[in-house]
C-alpha cells in the first residue's frame, strides 16, 4: 500500500486518537507540527478535519468531542466539511 503524508502546523488536543482510529491514519507530533501518514484519501480527509477544527479554534471556540464527531461524520460521507 502506498502511503502519503502531509505536515500541518496546528495545536493538538485529546481528540487525536479518535481521528486516527476513525480515518485510519497515523498522527505524528514533531516540533509543533502534525504529520499525517496513511493512504492518500485518508490523509486528505484527516487534513480537512484538522483544518476545519483549527478554523473553529481560531474563532475562539473550544473543540469538543461533539465537534470532532460531527466533522468526522461529514468527512466519512465525503461531504464538504464545514462548521462555519
Amino acid at each position: 500500500m502506498e502511503t502519503h503524508e502531509v505536515i500541518l502546523e496546528i495545536p493538538l488536543d485529546c481528540h487525536v486518537k479518535q481521528i486516527e482510529r476513525t480515518l485510519q491514519v497515523s498522527v505524528i507530533l514533531r516540533d509543533g507540527a502534525v504529520k499525517l501518514v496513511g493512504s492518500k484519501s485518508a490523509v486528505e480527509q484527516a487534513k480537512n478535519v484538522f483544518s476545519e477544527l483549527l478554523t473553529l479554534s481560531e474563532r475562539g471556540n473550544t473543540i469538543t468531542e461533539q465537534n470532532v464527531d460531527y466533522v468526522l461524520a461529514l468527512s466519512k460521507e465525503h461531504s464538504d466539511v464545514s462548521l462555519a
